[in-house]
């Protein structure tokens, strides 16, 4: 609340306000005007409970609630197909506001990391949808990554195109004109157009068109003069957008100039730099400054100097991912063609450089040192089968263990504490990054590590710690790994959230057969069909991260899903519809997959009684 009169001069308007938890929601809360109603899981927590990440979720989510009483309820939509507008302004301000919470860097890679992976995919498959949608059969199936987190990277543009301080200007002047009334997304562009004077007509653009922009950049260098030439091509669409793009220039000696924001609106563009002593390194889309994909082809020694020297948290971390993804490229190339596997030199000096520098954020050097998600990888290497990512992935995870193990074992007993939970920064930050540590160390599956990962499961006093611990020991070689998780669920049977989590857990073991648990569990007392927490941490959750058991070439995981879907669809088309999109992304596999998807979204289409909500979906995603 305080936040909120502070940065946009907005107070609550009632004497009371009030919550309510429950535990059975589809959901995760709704922003009822006087009594917002939340999922228990994003509402009741303490340290034994929920992890850190649970708790700044709860945080994000208490924040999303409150600030739907001005973008949502004050102001409402003039129809359904505007709530691309209130969900995006209340979204932004709800990062914006963990980000002055919990640091901005790490909190606005949480929000690059949903995009990239989530809303792309969706842009790039049979469910794209533009964020002003223009049809639809089943309303509940408008709350979409799009919906939610798109029209809130439009609605940050306009920060980075105009300054916060305008931005703030932009929303009060809104507010204030159209309190009490149902808009649309024009009304919200012409007061910032009014604002601004600023014709936003191009801009307008990103709220109208699905797909994905992306600005493919090429740069000369001579006689102390830079170029960059910029292209931006839509995979659906030959109209420009309207682009903002933050970049500053790198020297080889890690000097950065300030950071300005280049206008990409046309189909190609040059800017000239003068001046400049030696060909830079260019820092590209700085804060993730455009919901946008970029193509430049930098050097392995220029994404080192990025990881090492921009000034720019985000591409620092951004520059990290890139080494990976082109390491993992390679790797799955190689395996492909029954080629040795052997990890280059460059990303074990990365990699010490970061868990040695004793100057950089520790939450920031946590996700740069994490490797990309397989689904992540699946979206930017299309042709690359899951098997090879997966297994690239796991052989680079042991051979950072084998080479780093001493730097890891300082990094893991350095912030490793015996200290009282204490929920702040500093703590916080200490936890990821030991538990980073132990989660690579596992991979050496020596006695050593057993006994320290072991210990730390018998001794935390923290979710955070155990559910750490326990992941880790259950996706080993450790000979009583089925042991420890079958303590936890009987130490925790009767905590509901706690339950979750271990189902949680099961779903994302890799070891191969793992559907096979996965079906026992649909009959175990942990699990329940009626209650949404348990279908998504046991059955959404093993088919978004479990994706090597998911997408077996035999596909069980397809028609396990198409099951589940069809059993669920009978008492609750909401849920079933929530936990139908796995289905969907056919388009980034091979042809062997996409045909057994096919069968089973045709199966499901063919179900007596199938509801609307899930008929959207699968309907979409059918090749007719």
């Amino acid at each position: 609340m305080s936040w909120e009169e502070e940065n946009f001069g907005l107070e609550y308007d009632l004497d009371l306000y009030q919550i309510v938890a429950i535990n059975d929601l589809n959901f995760g809360a709704m922003e009822n005007k006087g009594l917002n109603i939340f999922n228990s899981k994003l509402l009741l927590a303490s340290q034994f409970t929920a992890t850190d990440d649970d708790i700044k979720r709860i945080a994000a989510v208490v924040a999303h609630e409150y600030f739907h009483n001005w973008t949502g309820n004050r102001i409402t939509c003039r129809n359904w197909f505007q709530i691309g507008l209130k969900e995006g302004l209340t979204t932004l301000r709800e990062q914006l506001f963990m980000e002055d919470l919990y640091g901005q860097a790490v909190n606005r890679i949480s929000s690059i990391k949903t995009i990239c992976t989530e809303q792309f995919t969706e842009d790039s498959g049979p469910l794209a949808h533009p964020v002003c949608l223009q049809s639809y059969i089943e309303v509940d199936n408008f709350y979409t990554c799009t919906v939610y987190h798109k029209s809130a990277e439009i609605a940050r543009m306009l920060i980075t195109i105009f300054g916060k301080k305008t931005f703030q200007q932009i929303m009060q002047k809104f507010l204030s004109k159209f309190d009490g009334q149902a808009v649309t997304i024009e009304d919200f562009l012409q007061t910032a157009s009014d604002i601004t004077h600023t014709n936003l007509e191009q801009f307008k653009r990103w709220y109208y068109q699905a797909g994905t922009p992306k600005l493919i950049i090429t740069d000369s260098f001579d006689n102390k003069t830079y170029t960059l030439k910029i292209e931006q091509k839509h995979q659906k669409s030959t109209e420009t957008f309207y682009i903002p793009l933050a970049l500053a220039l790198i020297n080889s000696d890690g000097g950065n100039t300030p950071t300005e924001v280049l206008i990409i609106n046309k189909n190609k563009q040059s800017f000239v730099f003068k001046n400049i002593a030696a060909k830079p390194c260019p820092s590209l889309l700085r804060n993730f400054s455009a919901p946008v994909k970029v193509q430049y082809s930098y050097s392995d020694d220029e994404l080192l100097l990025r990881t090492r020297y921009d000034q720019d948290p985000i591409n620092r971390w951004e520059a990290s991912q890139n080494i990976m993804t082109n390491i993992i490229a390679k790797l799955c190339d190689n395996r492909h063609k029954q080629q040795e596997c052997i990890l280059p030199i460059i990303l074990i000096e990365m990699f010490k450089a970061i868990i040695t520098d004793k100057k950089i954020d520790m939450s920031l050097a946590a996700r740069m040192l994490q490797l990309p998600t397989e689904a992540r990888l699946l979206e930017i290497l299309p042709k690359v089968d899951i098997e090879n990512i997966h297994f690239v992935c796991e052989f680079i995870k042991t051979k950072l263990a084998l080479n780093l193990k001493n730097e890891l074992l300082e990094c893991y007993r350095s912030n490793h504490t015996n200290k009282t939970y204490i929920f702040e920064a500093t703590a916080i930050s200490k936890r990821e990054f030991k538990n980073l540590a132990l989660y690579y160390l596992m991979h050496l599956n020596t006695p050593e590590v057993y006994a320290i990962c072991c210990q730390q499961l018998e001794q935390a006093d923290n979710l955070t710690d155990i559910y750490a611990s326990l992941t880790a020991l259950v996706n080993s070689n450790y000979d009583k790994r089925e042991q420890v998780l079958e303590d936890y669920y009987q130490k925790w049977h009767d905590q509901p959230n706690l339950v979750n989590k271990w189902l949680m857990i099961n779903a994302c073991i890799k070891s191969p057969g793992n559907m096979q648990r996965i079906q026992r569990l649909l009959n175990h007392p942990g699990f329940n069909y009626k209650n949404p927490n348990k279908v998504f941490a046991l059955i959404r959750i093993f088919c978004e991260n479990n994706l090597i058991n998911f997408h077996a070439l035999n596909g069980e995981g397809y028609k396990f899903l198409a099951d589940q879907i069809i059993i669920i669809d009978k008492f609750n088309p909401q849920l079933a519809a929530l936990i139908t999109s796995p289905l969907t992304h056919g388009h980034k596999l091979g042809k062997v997959r996409q045909q057994l998807l096919q069968e089973q979204l045709i199966r499901i289409n063919q179900e007596p009684g199938l509801s609307k909500n899930v008929y959207e979906i699968t309907d979409k995603a059918i090749v007719h």
